[in-house]
């Protein structure tokens, strides 16, 4: 069973995903943040997919991401 306070939840302590949320959070075109991927192991990289259709260049690069992170831009098709 999912237990949010699990520290092996994703390989990421409570405190980073605090950290992360928060970060996400400051940023307002930031709709939701998926965290997904492969197996975690010691050294390896954070996957998350940020849903933010209106998230920008600037607004991208001024995320303060501690970590090493593949980030991924979730854009839902045009109609």
């Amino acid at each position: 069973m999912f237990n949010p306070t699990d520290a092996s939840v994703f390989g990421l302590s409570p405190a980073i995903r605090q950290q992360l949320c928060a970060e996400f959070a400051r940023t307002p075109a930031i709709l939701r943040a998926l965290v997904f991927g492969s197996r975690y192991r010691p050294g390896s990289d954070i996957d998350i997919a940020l849903m933010a259709p209106q998230l920008t260049a600037a607004q991208l690069d001024d995320l303060l991401l501690p970590y090493q992170i593949d980030l991924c831009l979730f854009a839902p098709p045009h109609p």
